[in-house]
């Protein structure tokens, strides 16, 4: 599998932002109970395909992976729009948004981007997927540190947004 790099600190499988269904990188990731993710179309397509096939009941359809039954947040809604209220997996488009930022990212030293800006040379240690910026501890603290921001150490490979911790 290929992985995608943040200048070699952490290294993200691109596989996990790909949808099992068409194989390409996510386009509106919904996710389901189960937290499989599929792309919008691509759930739209197997949801109204499987009613056609009488795979779909009237009130739930199964998760194209494992199967479980999804019962859609309102099943009187058409079959067709199903898929459209599925919640959004915000994580996998940050997923992505970092990963895509890693190969335009113009500061390729990880130099602490405030830090940088007042002429400073420290390196950072974060990532901040809000401020899209590379932070040392002290500029993690006193610039994003106060906002409900989500960081990732670059060096521990830990993602902490809000005292939550989750190894990529």
């Amino acid at each position: 599998m290929s992985t995608v790099n943040i200048d070699n600190k952490v290294a993200v499988d691109s596989g996990i932002c790909n949808c099992s269904i068409c194989l390409e990188n996510f386009k509106t990731p919904k996710y389901l109970p189960c937290l499989h993710t599929f792309c919008l179309k691509c759930l739209e397509s197997y949801i109204v395909s499987s009613s056609r096939t009488g795979k779909t009941r009237p009130d739930h359809f199964n998760c194209p992976v494992c199967r479980a039954e999804v019962k859609p947040p309102d099943p009187t809604s058409p079959v067709a729009d199903w898929a459209k209220l599925m919640p959004n997996n915000h994580m996998i488009n940050k997923l992505m948004e970092a990963s895509s930022k890693s190969s335009e990212m113009p500061n390729q030293t990880n130099e602490c981007d405030p830090c940088k800006y007042d002429g400073e040379s420290i390196t950072g240690e974060f990532w901040c997927f809000d401020c899209r910026d590379f932070l040392c501890e002290n500029a993690e603290k006193n610039t994003c540190g106060t906002n409900p921001h989500g960081f990732i150490n670059l060096f521990q490979g830990t993602k902490f947004p809000n005292k939550i911790f989750l190894w990529l």
